[in-house]
Formats: structure tokens, sequence, C-alpha cells
């Protein structure tokens, strides 16, 4: 255990100096350093606990590329169980090359399990990401994607959540997921318990990584009182909506959406709504100060594959948001986009 745990430290530290991108849960990206991480959990399991591998995990996620930005540190199990909510749970996916572990954290204690066959699991999660991401493109044809979706979704779950698993997920009412790219972009919302979708079942929350989780629960570096909420989400879903994406609407009221998605300790939301929502406004709300921006709105894919936010206010050309777009503003170190998952809401 001691050699692993070496190695892997090793591996982190080199990691957190690297240039190349390192994404959220750094290390496990990547088939080696994945499968010597698994290998220490194992070992560290084994001999002294999930306890102290849920700790190893935890540190591996200081050399992801939000960690390094922020300057998360390493985090106690103490400060991990503060993670956990009320009358819920943290699930954490730890993938390996031959074996992922599945960490759960709930009142009754952390627990490791051992999922064997890795291997066909990705294969199985990405399929699932797939048919997702069928929705965009399903021409109306939702009942057969969905169909498709619920069936890749169990077939995920059943190689994921043994019936120990599965019955402790359905007594929770909330679930806090970490390292959600760790689970190959497949929507872990759509996984079954107890005959239920996880989304329709419990609230969920979503955390890169236990230091980065840990470090904005705390406020840290992040001032939350200062948080722009940018909501480009209209009744009307606008101009651009109609010339690119006929089909596209809106159906959620922008003020609502304000006010379940402010931050907490933001005094108010900055929104912009209808024909206000222009790129000039946006670039107007990016230049005030803050530490962070996060921006509502309609979800599409442009024809170059890109996914875009609507913008009620502009025309075909100026009112999709791209991640390009937002690099050419005046951005502040965090910048969040969230959409909806079709262009048909």
């Amino acid at each position: 255990a001691e050699a692993l745990i070496a190695a892997v430290r090793e591996r982190i530290a080199a990691g957190t100096s690297a240039a190349h991108e390192r994404r959220s849960q750094g290390l496990l990206h990547y088939d080696a350093d994945a499968e010597l991480v698994s290998l220490a959990l194992e070992s560290l399991a084994a001999t002294r606990g999930a306890e102290a591998a849920l700790e190893l995990l935890a540190e591996v996620g200081t050399a992801g590329t939000l960690a390094v930005a922020l300057g998360a540190r390493n985090v106690t199990t103490d400060e991990i169980l503060a993670l956990v909510p009320e009358r819920g749970g943290l699930l954490a996916l730890a993938p390996g090359y031959q074996t992922d572990h599945l960490f759960l954290v709930d009142a009754d204690g952390i627990d490791m399990v051992r999922v064997d066959d890795a291997h066909r699991l990705r294969t199985a999660r990405k399929a699932l990401a797939r048919a997702h991401r069928g929705l965009i493109s399903s021409n109306g044809e939702r009942s057969r994607t969905f169909g498709e979706i619920e069936a890749r979704a169990s077939e995920v779950a059943g190689r994921l959540f043994d019936e120990a698993t599965a019955a402790r997920l359905a007594s929770w009412e909330r679930a806090t997921i970490v390292g959600l790219d760790a689970w190959g972009d497949a929507p872990v919302e759509w996984l079954p318990v107890a005959g239920e979708r996880l989304g329709a079942r419990m609230e969920l929350a979503f955390a890169p990584s236990l230091p980065v989780a840990a470090h904005l629960s705390a406020g840290a570096s992040l001032g939350v009182s200062d948080v722009g909420l940018l909501c480009a989400l209209v009744p009307d879903a606008g101009p651009a909506a109609r010339a690119a994406f006929p089909s596209a609407s809106a159906l959620a009221d922008a003020t609502d959406v304000e006010r379940r998605m402010l931050p907490p300790g933001a005094a108010a939301a900055r929104g912009l709504r209808d024909e206000a929502a222009t790129l000039d406004a946006l670039r107007a709300a990016f230049g005030t100060p803050g530490d962070a921006r996060v921006m509502l709105g309609h979800g599409v894919t442009t024809g170059s594959g890109a996914p875009a936010l609507l913008l009620h206010g502009g025309t075909q050309e100026d009112g999709l948001v791209t991640a390009a777009v937002v690099r050419e503003l005046d951005a502040p170190p965090l910048v969040v986009l969230a959409s909806c998952e079709s262009s048909r809401s």
C-alpha cells in the first residue's frame, strides 16, 4: 500500500504541474494512471478501510484543472462528511482500466464497492451518452429515443449498482455526484434505482471533485455574494431560435429559474430577458466585477456540432453563445454555461 500511495503521489505532483488538460478528475482520465489509482484504492481499502481509500481519491482530485486553478487543497474525512446532504448521500466513481470503484458516503458510513469488468461498463456508459445526445436530433421521434436511453441506462445501472448498493441509494432523498466527467458523459440522472430514475427519485447536485466541492462550500476564493446569474431563458426563444431552430420553444419562466438557481448568499440575479438578452448586453454584464458568472439558457447544437445557448434578442449570427464566444468576452476565472437537453425544452 505504501509503495502504491507513493507512486500515486508522484503522479499527482507531475499532474498538477503538467501543461496538458487535466480536467476535473486529473489522473483518472489516463488509463495507466487510473489503473495505478485503482490498485492503490484496492490496497488501501483492504488494509486501512474505505475511509483511507476515499481520502486518497480526494488527494487525486487536487490534480484536476479546476482544483489547480482555484488552489483547492486536499481535504480530510471530516470535510468530506460535511459535504453529505441531509437525508442523502455522496456518490463518487473512481474509474480504472480493469476495475472501477464506487464510493458511497451517508449516515451509515463510508463504503467502497468494487465494480469488475470496467471495460464493459465504459462501453455501456458510452452507449448511454450516445443515446442521450440523440435527443438533440431526434426530429420528433422522442418516445423511441427515450426508450433507447432507458434501456441503456438500465444496462449501466445493472453493471454499476449491486443489490445492496441499489437498496442504499433508494433510501436517499438527496445525492451529491462527485466527478461527473469520470462517468464518461453518461447522464447519471437517468440511471434507474428501484424502478425510478435517480433524477426523478431524489434531488441531485454535482461536484467536479472532492477538493473543489469542499473549497466552494467554504466560500473560499469565490465571492458568492458577487456571483452574477445571467439568465437568457425566456418564454419566447427569440429571433435567433426561430431563424436557426424553427421548432425551438422555451417553456420555463425566467423569473422562476432565476429564483431557483440563485447561488446561496447572492443578493440578486442580473437577468437578461426578452429583447434585452443581446450579445452586447452580455458583453456589458461580463465586464462588471465578479468572481464567477452562471448563465442559464436554451440549448442547441450548432451546425458545426458545438453546443450553444440561445439569446433572445440576437440574430441568427450573433444569437448563439458558444464556449468560443465566451472566450472573447471579458470573462472572470469561472464561467458556467447551463442549458436544457434539447432545442425543444
